[in-house]
């Protein structure tokens, strides 16, 4: 029987192949089902009523009910804020802009597939690591210099694991969102 390193054994969960079949794929199989009229819409209204009827639907085919439509509209437009902002986006939904409503939709997407990722590594990380031991987490820092420091910049050698181990979670979560990003050196 192999026993891997912690940081190994989470690798494993936090693959960015793993990643991407539970947390973008299911996301991105939920908008390929829908298809819009057209790219413009006439009115405030109607972009209102499109963006609720998505994130509804949306929601519904991933937590398997429908929320009231104020929960549907607030979450399509802290989506649409954090991605494009709001208020241009309304403007590409009438004006069919850089995509139109096509866009506006992709965007919230978007956002249901960021927040879970965030939610998924955040499940993978407490369930291997606990967040109140200084020396779990030390540990973690430690194994993840040791893989980690023949591709990092030099100044990266003066960074202790215990200096590392209070932002321990943002550390992981940006390695493995440039691995995500950069999906040709998955084999680190």
């Amino acid at each position: 029987m192999v026993v891997l390193s912690r940081f190994a054994d989470i690798m494993l969960h936090l693959n960015p192949r793993v990643i991407i079949e539970k947390t973008e794929a299911p996301h991105d199989r939920i908008r390929g089902s829908i298809t819009l009229e057209s790219s413009i819409v006439g009115s405030y209204r109607e972009f209102e009523d499109i963006i609720i009827a998505y994130t509804s639907y949306h929601m519904q085919q991933t937590l398997g009910n429908f929320p009231p439509n104020d929960y549907a509209l607030d979450k399509a437009r802290k989506f649409l804020d954090a991605s494009i902002g709001f208020d241009n986006s309304v403007f590409m939904g009438m004006s069919g802009s850089e995509g139109g409503m096509y866009n506006v939709i992709n965007q919230i997407c978007d956002g249901f597939k960021q927040e879970a990722r965030q939610a998924y590594f955040s499940y993978i990380v407490d369930t291997f690591i606990d967040p109140l031991s200084f020396t779990e987490t030390v540990e973690l820092m430690r194994e993840f210099k040791a893989r980690l420091g023949a591709y990092s910049p030099q100044s990266f050698g003066y960074v202790s694991p215990e200096q590392m181990a209070s932002n321990y979670k943002a550390i992981l979560y940006n390695y493995i969102e440039s691995l995500t990003r950069y999906r040709n050196q998955w084999a680190y």
